[in-house]
């Protein structure tokens, strides 16, 4: 399968990749954490629903790629 790389290097361009995507979401969940704990400490009250929307908007974005790239396969 070609990948676009000389052969000698796919294996650690592949690892420093995902090294890359994993860092990448730590990121987000250190950010995710902090914007919490600010808002927490602003003493910020919240309706049950409204504290459900981060999770409906991820799931709805995962539940986006993961239909777009179905489609993508079989077209």
């Amino acid at each position: 399968m070609d990948i676009g790389l000389p052969d000698e290097s796919a294996i650690p361009a592949l690892f420093l990749f995902n090294v890359g995507i994993e860092m990448g979401q730590l990121g987000i969940v250190v950010v995710a954490l902090a914007l919490a704990m600010l808002v927490k400490g602003v003493g910020l009250q919240f309706y049950g629903w409204q504290k459900l929307l981060p999770l409906y908007f991820a799931g709805s974005m995962a539940s986006f790629w993961f239909i777009d790239r179905t489609i993508q396969i079989f077209t």
